[in-house]
């Protein structure tokens, strides 16, 4: 017979409301995840079925995948044809092998979505190699897929961002599980395989190197480090000479000259840090508790709680290489956030292991106190709602699609008179031409106009020159400096019309679409001095709103004039 005392009525009814309400806040969390991911599967629905760009660079990225599939080189000199992106190959070579049978669209979209999930997987791995509960590491999974709208939206983009954050969180589940050297030296292969992906893999290699050997690992160090280097030196100086030192300039020294941006720093400091309160604290839990396993103390004091003594008690001697792993995602993330051009979608390595670090913590805080378990599960739910998005918003809606049915219709009967060049939107024009970013990346490293585009211009071989805003001429507010494409283009080409209608941005990203339609002038101005272009440009853009408005209203402009009109009135 059973002599221990049952507890009463009171006790247990108390205990049970203690447990619902914890329950509830953790079925809450994960509710709302699973939702998030939903509204994901939408968005990727939707774009899929939609001829729109969700975003300004896909179209050119599909471009590169083109190149890749059709076995033309991604990295050569600088043509009116292609400017390479700054990022290394291996996402065009997956996307251009599956090209082969299926669409590039389709293919560049199956990529990065598998990737996506590829990485959420390799958090949940990272979680339970860490000490985390089966729940809590799927709580963290759901965390990251659910940072889509803080990333931007984009986990199903053109892009190479997701197949970064797979390969580096799987080399980190393999750092991390790791008991031999060929375990350790698979693990930095693959580190070295995400720098074809993205060149800040670089920093994962070394900072987790100076993780393992904090850790007391010191050969192991050696060993992931010595692998990660091998590889990417492999793959450097395989590229280098197959490509006649090309993807050394693209990858390496054009992106050297991105410069930081100051107005970033709060950016990401301020804004980015704070929205994601969650990830940033659990970051400075997993960095703090760490750095203090390296150092064999531990972060306590005399007379602490029981209840933080067991946020420390028992940590793992893998937290100290997912420490070092997490600082390097931190790391690359700021600064690659920091620079010119650093839109959120860069802090993706950051949110995926600071999802782990979501997991790692919630695991410990379930081990002390109750006030501590529904404080974090209270964290974690206020954290997804907080990563709430309305799914039209990233979804292409019909304003959309109907811009992208009229630019290609607009684009194609311009190519009846000739070749057209359309440097704001990749995929369009039959041939394909370079993108305004590539060729912005290339001028800012000091490099030239492409020789062919110069001589083009001035023979005003093109049927027409369609940018976004007239500063894609200059290229001033990126340079410094007027570009020497303003003058060439404005003494060859005048501003004949611009789209009848103010379509609107794309969904995601930098804001832009086609506006203005540049066609070959019947007399150039060879002679023509940089303010008196400037005052002709002024002009012409004048005239050629006029002449879409009327058109707009439903009147006929009547035959184009427009070069005549502004040359006249400047008296050139």
């Amino acid at each position: 017979m059973n002599d221990a005392p049952h507890p009463r009525p009171a006790q247990r009814d108390e205990a049970s409301k203690r447990l619902g309400l914890e329950e509830a806040l953790f079925a809450l969390s994960v509710g709302l995840g699973v939702v998030l991911v939903g509204m994901f599967v939408f968005v990727v629905i939707a774009r899929a079925k939609s001829p729109a760009d969700a975003e300004w660079m896909t179209g050119a990225i599909r471009d590169h995948v083109e190149r890749a599939r059709d076995g033309l080189p991604i990295y050569a000199a600088p043509s009116a044809r292609h400017v390479a992106f700054v990022y290394p190959p291996l996402y065009y070579w997956l996307c251009g092998g599956l090209a082969r049978v299926v669409s590039v669209a389709a293919a560049c979209r199956a990529v990065s979505v598998g990737s996506t999930f590829a990485a959420a997987a390799g958090v949940f791995a990272m979680a339970r190699s860490l000490g985390a509960s089966r729940s809590w590491a799927a709580c963290g999974a759901l965390v990251y897929l659910g940072s889509y709208a803080f990333t931007s939206y984009f986990f199903d983009l053109e892009r190479v961002d997701a197949l970064f954050v797979a390969l580096v969180a799987w080399a980190s589940v393999l750092t991390i599980r790791a008991r031999t050297a060929r375990a350790l030296a698979v693990a930095g292969a693959l580190f070295g395989v995400a720098f074809l992906a993205k060149q800040m893999a670089v920093a994962f290699i070394v900072v987790g190197a100076v993780g393992l050997a904090l850790s007391g690992r010191r050969r192991d160090a050696l060993v992931l480090f010595g692998a990660g280097a091998l590889v990417v030196l492999v793959e450097g100086l395989a590229l280098h000479v197959a490509t006649g030192g090309w993807w050394t300039y693209y990858c390496l020294r054009v992106p050297r000259a991105h410069g930081v941006d100051s107005r970033m720093i709060s950016a990401f400091f301020v804004l980015d840090l704070s929205k994601g309160f969650l990830l940033t604290f659990a970051t400075a839990y997993a960095l703090g508790v760490a750095g203090a396993r390296a150092r064999g103390a531990w972060p306590t004091r005399r007379g602490a709680s029981d209840e933080r003594e067991s946020l420390v008690r028992g940590v793992p001697d893998r937290l100290v290489p997912f420490g070092a792993l997490l600082a390097a995602a931190l790391l690359a993330s700021a600064s690659a956030r920091l620079h010119l051009g650093g839109w959120p979608n860069v802090i993706m390595p950051w949110t995926c292991f600071a999802s782990v670090a979501v997991a790692i913590l919630g695991d410990r805080v379930d081990g002390g106190g109750r006030s501590a378990r529904i404080a974090w599960r209270g964290l974690v739910l206020l954290q997804l709602m907080g990563f709430a998005f309305d799914p039209t918003d990233a979804a292409p809606r019909r304003a959309h699609e109907e811009e992208a049915r009229d630019v290609t219709r607009v684009v194609r009967e311009l190519e009846r008179a000739g070749e057209v060049v359309l440097v704001g939107r990749g995929h369009v024009t039959s041939p394909r031409h370079l993108h305004l970013a590539a060729l912005v990346d290339v001028l800012r490293a000091g490099g030239e106009l492409p020789p062919d585009l110069v001589e083009a211009l001035q023979a005003r071989r093109y049927a027409a020159y369609i940018i976004d805003e007239p500063y894609e001429l200059s290229f001033e507010p990126l340079l410094g400096h007027k570009s020497a494409l303003f003058t060439l283009v404005m003494q060859n080409y005048y501003f004949a019309d611009r789209f009848d209608r103010d379509y609107p941005e794309p969904a995601v990203g930098f804001h832009a679409h086609p506006t203005w339609i540049l066609k070959p002038r019947t007399r150039p101005l060879p002679s023509a001095s940089v303010q008196s272009l400037e005052h002709l440009q002024t002009l012409e853009m004048g005239l050629a709103e006029a002449r879409m408005q009327i058109r707009k209203a439903g009147a006929d402009p009547g035959p184009d004039d427009v070069e005549v009109r502004a040359a006249a009135l400047l008296g050139l």
